[in-house]
């Protein structure tokens, strides 16, 4: 049964709701009407699976704040979807009785129960008392935000929600008119799920505010965008720039969340003639021609193929028409006709007739030569749809696009970029409220699961340990990089490295040096204490630069203890010479644990010859064993073998019972080690043989900053995505 409505002469003068909602005797009556199938094709067609006839039971049981809650199981804006969902074209366009009678009017139902719990103030869900640590942003607070966050809310996680205006709701609170969605039962609904422990952030646009990488460093562990689809699209035909030209979009917002119709009483006003040409077959344009004629003007709408082919649903159409509002079917603006004064004189249009069906499988219209004609009308609005915004795919490069500006997702509601998700109108451009809400929802699903197998990933991948290290022999090989930076460190360690070496080598990579001799205790602590603040899974060792700890066996231990102590690191490595013995048994006698290092030292290169392999003939190769032997009862954890022979270092790893990691020492080591700007392709000045380049990451560096100094002087940057304003008041201020 139909609900009932206000009367089309009344409400033509006021925003009250059209739609009055049913009494109880009516969803009794209603919901008497279900066969409560055991197999219900209804919930298939519910893109937020409610369990339709478990709450229309409820409600022919008279329990309607039960049916609700059973309602809210699944779907947390009930009351927004049982006035704009689309049931004809979803759960009631499956309902068994569509094959002779009429359909159970389920959003009608749904309405009843969300209205009936309003009314007799049922209470809510509410946060969790035992809310989980990890934090998840979600971008944007139309129907994809809202429900992604209320799901994820019910998940227990920290949800923060972040919106660009400073009211909640996307298309619920700017899109949708008064008359069809009352802006109290937006707010009410938002309000229920801010109840759940959803912290609600407006006032914030990413992608200008704050980046996405903003937020991954704030601690947030994934980021859901839905950020709809609000940039409107024009026609491209003449006169678009004309006073009284407007897209759907401003105008229902000034309508909707600028309440123009209430001007002066709200101070934003839309200025509009008395006759309107609304372009457009869609739900959006409908709203704006019902809410221009509830301005007192008259209003047409002006669509290029037939009544039949309007994509906007039945109800909106059969409103419009008693409304007063005229059709001009299969007809096509051609250009935007105006004044001297700039103000909107007409529309030229040229009559249409259809052809073949196109891509959507709608017939293509086409042009009736000499049919042209003007419509008389001084205010346009062009409603033919809508993109997302390319602001935040603009400033993030790596988040990919299609050529049609939706961001590409995988199956998992993945984007390009790890950790960021993505549904709604962002990735399949301007569709309904509850196909949104469907998306929102199952990229929660999706993003739980996501978490869950990261968390679970680092449980297992815990802070490696000197034993973990000892307890790798002869089981998998071992790998260490060097990293001296917070950033570097952070994906050095993310990848799962076993150990990161804040090494002396940082005189030359990082400071442009000509000799590790050069680098002194205070310059490397520095470092050491950025990589450490970075890391939660590798095996930190600081590496003890020259002169700190071969003059004085006290002073070793000082300085040792300085690296532990001061920048947090888990051990220090020491290089080979000649009182190297009785220095490791004092470090690591006063707790301090050692990695030794052989072979090719840096730091008194000048006595073995200059950067030469070491050990090549049987004297020399002898001696590497002994120092290695000597090392390892001295008690050391592990020892690095450089520049050595592969045979030698193979003889020297079967040798010993600790770890042996090399670099330039061939494949038998027991692990590896590189300078990470040497296989990144970061440092140019020598590339050593032992090295692999993975990247050549140089070139591309160079590249970059070239591009950029390019856009400042043909001034491309900064643009208006990258600047920040101020209102034009406040300039009136300042220059008075």
């Amino acid at each position: 049964m139909p609900m009932r409505q206000q009367n089309p002469q009344e409400r033509i003068r006021n925003f009250f709701e059209v739609a009055l909602g049913y009494s109880k005797e009516d969803a009794q009556k209603e919901a008497e009407r279900c066969l409560l199938c055991k197999e219900p094709l209804c919930v298939q067609g519910c893109p937020v699976e409610i369990d339709i006839p478990a709450f229309i039971k409820l409600l022919r049981e008279d329990k309607p704040q039960e049916a609700l809650s059973k309602i809210k199981e699944k779907n947390n804006l009930p009351a927004v979807c049982g006035r704009v969902c689309p049931q004809e074209d979803q759960c009631e366009g499956r309902c068994i009785l569509n094959k002779k009678k009429v359909p159970i009017n389920i959003g009608a139902l749904e309405r009843y129960a969300a209205d009936y719990g309003k009314v007799h103030s049922q209470k809510g869900l509410s946060a969790s008392d035992h809310r989980l640590s990890i934090k998840i942003a979600v971008v944007g607070s139309g129907p994809a935000g809202l429900t992604a966050a209320a799901d994820l809310a019910k998940m227990r996680y920290s949800v923060t929600l972040f919106e660009s205006l400073h009211v909640p709701g996307g298309v619920l609170s700017y899109g949708i008119p008064e008359f069809r969605l009352p802006k109290e039962i937006v707010h009410e609904e938002i309000a229920a799920i801010k109840n759940l422990g959803v912290e609600l952030k407006t006032d914030i646009l990413i992608g200008k505010t704050f980046s996405l990488v903003d937020l991954f460093e704030a601690g947030y562990k994934a980021i859901f965008l839905g950020l709809g689809a609000g940039l409107p699209q024009f026609m491209g035909i003449p006169g678009e720039n004309l006073d009284r030209v407007y897209s759907a979009n401003e105008f229902l917002t000034r309508v909707n969340l600028m309440r123009a119709y209430k001007f002066p009483e709200f101070k934003t006003p839309v200025s509009i003639g008395k006759k309107i040409a609304v372009i457009g077959g869609g739900n959006v344009a409908f709203d704006s021609a019902r809410c221009g004629a509830r301005l007192g003007s008259q209003v047409s709408i002006i669509y290029r193929r037939g009544e039949a082919e309007m994509p906007a649903r039945h109800e909106e159409i059969q409103n419009a028409k008693e409304e007063g509002i005229t059709f001009q079917l299969l007809t096509q603006p051609v250009k935007i006709i105006g004044l001297d004064t700039g103000f909107v004189s007409g529309v030229e249009c040229v009559k249409m007739q259809l052809g073949d069906p196109d891509s959507s499988g709608r017939r293509r219209p086409v042009a009736i030569a000499g049919s042209n004609f003007v419509l008389d009308a001084d205010t346009v609005i062009i409603a033919i749809g809508q993109t997302p915004n390319p602001l935040l795919a603009k400033v993030t490069p790596e988040l990919k696009t299609t050529p049609r500006g939706t961001v590409i997702i995988d199956k998992n509601y993945m984007t390009s970029i790890h950790g960021v998700f993505a549904g709604g109108d962002i990735t399949t451009g301007a569709d309904t409220v509850i196909a949104a809400m469907g998306a929102g929802k199952r990229a929660a699903r999706a993003i739980d699961h996501y978490i869950k197998k990261v968390e679970s990933r680092m449980a297992e991948i815990k802070k490696t340990t000197i034993q973990d290290i000892l307890s790798l022999k002869n089981k998998r090989k071992i790998t260490m990089l060097t990293a001296y930076d917070y950033p570097l460190a952070l994906l050095v360690d993310r990848a799962g490295i076993d150990m990161i070496l804040v090494g002396d080598s940082l005189a030359n990579v990082v400071l442009g040096l000509d000799s590790t001799t050069k680098v002194g205790m205070n310059e490397m602590l520095h470092h050491a204490k950025a990589v450490s603040r970075a890391v939660t899974h590798s095996l930190v060792i600081g590496d003890m630069p020259y002169e700190s700890y071969q003059l004085n066996p006290g002073k070793t231990v000082e300085n040792a203890k300085r690296f532990i102590e001061e920048a947090r690191c888990d051990c220090v490595k020491l290089e080979w010479f000649d009182q190297c013995l009785e220095v490791t048994e004092k470090t690591i006698s006063s707790g301090v644990s050692v990695m030794g290092h052989i072979g090719l030292t840096p730091q008194t290169a000048d006595k073995l010859g200059g950067f030469k392999v070491q050990g090549k003939d049987a004297q020399a190769a002898q001696k590497l064993i002994d120092q290695a032997r000597a090392l390892e009862n001295a008690g050391c954890f592990a020892i690095v073998l450089e520049c050595v022979p592969d045979k030698i270092a193979e003889i020297i790893t079967q040798k010993l019972t600790i770890p042996t990691i090399g670099i330039g020492a061939g494949m038998s080591c027991d692990g590896q080690v590189l300078v990470t700007h040497d296989m990144l392709g970061l440092f140019e000045r020598f590339t050593p043989k032992f090295v692999k380049k993975y990247l050549d990451l140089g070139p591309l560096i160079l590249k970059a900053i070239e591009e950029y100094k390019n856009d400042v002087l043909q001034k491309r940057f900064p643009g208006q995505e990258h600047s920040f304003s101020i209102k034009n008041e406040e300039l009136i201020k300042l220059k008075t």
